[in-house]
């Protein structure tokens, strides 16, 4: 590990990340997740960010000199601004080293709820997603469901894709693949039951009670995206 390296450390249900000072040091956006008001940019041995566990380093290379990239980080210490979806520990160390303020695991996250994971997502990334989930999945789910009037075939496409969603992105598959597999999964779902419900019609009506879900519930999430964008003090 070099001065202005990404250190990654895996926690059970998420990563937490800093910059490499390579003086026993790092510069990492601390207690965001345990305490908002308390978060802050802060220089602190490794000790105490890694907490004991083993340490990675980030794979992209670096857009700014190890000077420039240690310049950045101390540049912002002592900042409370301090915000789960667009301001965490992970925006920070990318800002510092590729001058782009994002976040993988978010974007993972994100991603997932825009298909509808409520339950299973919970599950997924308990305290990652927490804001995620009461105001993107929630509003998902709840406008898939309504248009599903109790149509067994939908319901259990529905719980298809989202098992199987949950266990593509626990094995760390990439996002386009897990909304592939959920999608394929729960439309092949809802027609078989469908199948069995009523032969070829009872499958053209669960495949297309599930599609049309879906189109909703993607719509609706566009809607509520927008509103978080317009009042994140929400």
């Amino acid at each position: 590990m070099a001065q202005g390296d990404h250190l990654i450390v895996r926690h059970a249900t998420y990563t937490h990340h800093a910059i490499d000072l390579e003086d026993g040091f790092v510069v990492h956006y601390g207690r965001g997740l345990h305490d908002k008001s308390q978060a802050r940019v802060e220089k602190v041995p490794r000790e105490i960010f890694t907490r004991g566990k083993p340490v990675k380093t980030g794979i992209h290379p670096a857009r700014f000199s190890p000077d420039q990239i240690i310049q950045r980080a101390l540049s912002r210490l002592g900042e409370n601004e301090y915000d789960l979806l667009d301001n965490n520990c992970e925006h920070f160390v990318n800002w510092c080293r590729l001058g782009v303020s994002e976040s993988a695991q978010i974007q993972h996250a994100e991603s997932f709820f825009r298909r509808g994971g409520a339950a299973a997502a919970k599950a997924a990334f308990p305290r990652v997603t927490h804001r995620l989930a009461e105001k993107i999945s929630i509003g998902r789910v709840t406008s898939k469901a309504i248009t599903r009037c109790g149509f067994t075939a939908a319901l259990a496409g529905d719980a298809v894709q989202l098992s199987v969603e949950a266990i593509a992105i626990r094995r760390g598959t990439g996002a386009d693949k897990t909304q592939r597999l959920g999608q394929q999964s729960g439309a092949l779902a809802s027609g078989g039951v469908g199948f069995m419900l009523g032969g070829p019609t009872g499958a053209a009506v669960g495949i297309g009670s599930w599609c049309f879900g879906e189109w909703v519930g993607q719509r609706a999430t566009k809607k509520l995206r927008q509103t978080i964008q317009n009042n994140p003090s929400d």
